[in-house]
Order: structure tokens, then sequence, then C-alpha cells
């Protein structure tokens, strides 16, 4: 009521429209979020969703790439097999091991030991077999050999590219020749 105008006669309203008028009043008045605030609203959520994910895929290549147990005996394969090799059992390749005046020696460099086996003849791609005609200090050929470790923690060294480690139901090291 203010003073010089006439007072305005009151009118009932039910109270549920009374509300859906409200609400439609401070809609309409309410600010919009200006494109700045829109894309800073993106910037707060976006950027550490970002970080999130890429923590996220760090750790599962950490957690997929194993590293390399110390180990005294290598598994060279002559083909791409998931062959177990363990206790006796066949796999097609051979087992290196290596031992000096006091024992068996840590061996530090797969892909060495199973080129070397591959040079000499002792593997011949894709056989289950040993190769007939092994000649020490050879030159044959060597494939591309990549170093995995099997489900029974076992080092493979297996001829192919990095994928080979997957396909064959093995997973790939991180970092270990």
């Amino acid at each position: 009521m203010v003073e010089g105008f006439p007072s305005l006669p009151t009118r009932s309203m039910p109270p549920d429209k009374r509300a859906t008028a409200r609400a439609r009043l401070f809609q309409a008045v309410a600010p919009r979020p200006t494109v700045r605030a829109r894309r800073k609203r993106w910037l707060l959520v976006g950027i550490p969703v970002l970080a999130l994910t890429g923590t996220v895929t760090a750790a599962a290549a950490v957690i997929t790439a194993r590293t390399a147990p110390a180990t005294e005996t290598v598994l060279c394969y002559s083909k791409a097999s998931s062959g177990s090799g363990a206790n006796g059992a066949s796999f097609p390749g051979t087992s290196v091991s290596i031992s000096d005046h006091e024992g068996a020696v840590i061996i530090k460099d797969a892909v060495g030991i199973c080129s070397q086996a591959w040079r000499d003849g002792v593997l011949v791609l894709g056989s289950s077999s040993l190769g007939e005609h092994i000649r020490p200090l050879g030159n044959r050929p060597v494939p591309e050999l990549t170093v995995c470790v099997r489900r029974d923690d076992a080092i493979a060294v297996l001829p192919g590219p990095a994928g080979v480690c997957k396909s064959a139901g093995m997973d790939a090291f991180a970092g270990y020749r």
C-alpha cells in the first residue's frame, strides 16, 4: 500500500497455480549463464575427467605389461603358441638355462639367448620339433623376437612383433630384453 495509489483488490488463487506462476516468474527473471560461464563449467568438469581417464588408461597399461622376474630358464618358442612347457610338458621350442661353477645363472638377455638358438639352427620357424642340423656358431636367419610372460610367470621368447604375446594368451613385458 503505497501512498497515493489505490489498493488493488486481492484475488484468491489456488496454491498449485500460485506455485507454478511463481516458478515461471523466477525462471523468466533469473540470469542465464553466459557463454563464458558455460565454458568455465566445462573446463572445471572436463579437465579433471580427462586427467582421470588418462590416469586410468596408464594404470591399465602398467597392470597388463608385467615386469620380468629374475629367471634362470628362458623358453624359446619356434612359433606363437600358448603351449605350456611347464614340468616337462611340450611346447614348440626349447628351454635354455645357463650355469657356471657356482650353479645356475640369472638370464638377463632372453632375446640374445634365443637369437643364438635361432642362428645355430636349434629352432626352425613354425616347427614343433627342434632343428635337425644344428651347427654351433651358425648364421641362420633370426626372426623378430618378442619377450612375453606366461601365466605361470615363465619368460617366453616368441617369434613375431609385439602383439604376438596377446595372440598367444600371454602378457607383454615392460622394458625387458
